[in-house]
């Protein structure tokens, strides 16, 4: 396939920031959403505990960390799924990055005289590091959805939380429901 000319090149490279915009607030509202609901579902179930007075209450309350777990389970795959969105936007845009130019130093040709970081290319030199470091952009992708320091981790750490909290909830709330009928 020829290169696409600069022109053809710029309006692609608008639709893929377009997209990466997009995929970041999804994802954003996702983990809003998420947490937003684990929040109220830990809250629901920690007054139920303590305000539970009968073996029906306790029986009905069962049903919560049930639900903690799954939105949490959810919640998982939700950011996952963006998360590898995002990471293919990327490396779109890299390649598009990198056919325009972009990558490589700027340079003045004279006409300014004050320039600034001219031996530095217009994107940011630790996102080209980054990209160097993976033979192709599968292994990027890869790479960013199994990256045990990045943000991703963390958030899905977060929502294993939860789920612990779910399991060790429904423990608490079993012993008052055994401890109430016998």
């Amino acid at each position: 396939m020829p290169k696409p000319d600069n022109k053809t090149l710029i309006e692609v490279y608008k639709v893929t920031l377009g997209e990466e915009q997009f995929f970041n607030n999804t994802f954003e509202n996702r983990l809003a959403f998420f947490t937003g609901l684990l929040s109220s579902l830990l809250t629901a179930i920690i007054l139920g505990i303590f305000y539970a007075k009968d073996t029906l209450e306790f029986v009905a309350l069962l049903v919560g960390p049930i639900a903690l777990v799954l939105v949490a389970v959810r919640g998982i795959h939700a950011v996952k799924r963006a998360s590898e969105r995002i990471s293919k936007i990327l490396t779109v845009r890299a390649k598009i990055e990198q056919a325009l130019g972009l990558t490589t130093p700027f340079r003045s040709q004279g006409k300014i005289s004050d320039l600034y970081w001219e031996k530095e290319p217009i994107v940011n030199v630790e996102h080209l590091e980054s990209r160097k470091k993976h033979k192709s952009s599968s292994e990027f992708i890869q790479y960013a959805m199994n990256d045990k320091k990045g943000y991703l981790t963390g958030i899905i750490t977060f929502f294993r939380i939860f789920i612990l909290i779910g399991f060790l909830s429904e423990g608490i709330i079993l012993y008052k429901v055994v401890s109430l009928i016998v």
